[in-house]
């Protein structure tokens, strides 16, 4: 328990840096993490405003601070873990500048109120929490202007919608040219195509999507078995607080990576084992419940 909860405080400590360090390095011009604000050689921007990706410990965090929330008693320990929780919000909504994590965040938000959370006072703690968030939400109709993202028309997002459409239909054209069933084989990202003058379709904006084109039907179903098992094994004694935790993280993170928050990403891939371990160790604790 005290490596999961070290990992957590890592993930939080992480979380505050490169937060600070976006601020230093757009607001003051001071940078201190050279080579943070690069993707691939290439400057990573959205009006004028450079971003950050997240990392492999995101969601772990997310998850164990709603799941924080309700097994600690102190107020005060529960006040600082909402505040990891609207932390890893403003990351996702500022920095990363990401609409899928925002909801993939919302949604997760959303099962743990309704499905995982099942006494009125894990209930009432969860609203606090879904409270505290609020002002982001609905600040400036926040939950409207998110929609709107998703339209071609948008003068922000607009152009990022459409190019993610045309990778799709691109990736999607050569997957079934050359064979559904084993794919078009490992492809390095934003190689093939130039559709646009001014703009290369990259796989990786498919997020897990882009394993069903590189390694067919075959390939997918190994690559989304951690998903399938994590279901399995938390949802076998769903009422155990441990597989309640599994079944979020499992949830959480199937939905980033379908988002394109793709887990096997290279810079994402160790939630992979740390995923597997979870699942390994829930299996193990179910079986002495027998």
């Amino acid at each position: 328990m005290k490596f999961i909860n070290n990992i957590y405080y890592m993930g939080v400590a992480i979380l505050i840096f490169r937060f600070s360090a976006w601020f230093l390095y757009n607001k003051l011009r001071m940078n201190v993490a050279p080579g943070y604000f690069e993707v691939m050689g290439f400057a990573w921007a959205r009006n004028g405003v450079s971003r950050l990706p997240g990392t492999f410990l995101d969601n772990y965090v997310w998850v164990m601070a709603l799941f924080k929330i309700i097994k600690e008693k102190s107020v005060v320990i529960k006040t600082r873990n909402i505040s990891v929780i609207v932390l890893c919000f403003l990351y996702a909504y500022i920095v990363y500048d990401s609409r899928s994590q925002q909801i993939a965040y919302l949604l997760s938000l959303v099962v743990f109120i309704l499905i995982v959370s099942d006494t009125f006072k894990s209930k009432a703690l969860d609203v606090v929490g879904a409270i505290a968030i609020s002002p982001i939400i609905f600040r400036g109709n926040y939950l409207n202007k998110l929609v709107n993202t998703f339209s071609t028309s948008n003068a922000d997002y607009g152009s990022s919608t459409q190019i993610r459409m045309m990778t799709l239909n691109t990736y999607q054209t050569l997957w079934i040219e050359r064979g559904v069933w084993w794919g078009y084989g490992i492809s390095n990202d934003g190689n093939y195509f130039n559709i646009l003058d001014t703009h290369m379709v990259n796989q990786s904006d498919l997020g897990i999507l882009s394993m069903l084109f590189q390694y067919g039907i075959i390939g997918f179903a190994i690559f989304i078995s951690p998903f399938v098992m994590g279901l399995y094994v938390s949802l076998k004694k769903v009422k155990f607080v441990q597989n309640k935790f599994l079944f979020l993280l499992t949830c959480t993170t199937a939905l980033t990576s379908i988002m394109s928050q793709n887990m096997y990403d290279p810079f994402r891939f160790l939630i992979v084992p740390f995923l597997l371990s979870f699942i390994s160790v829930v299996s193990f604790m179910n079986k002495k419940e027998n």
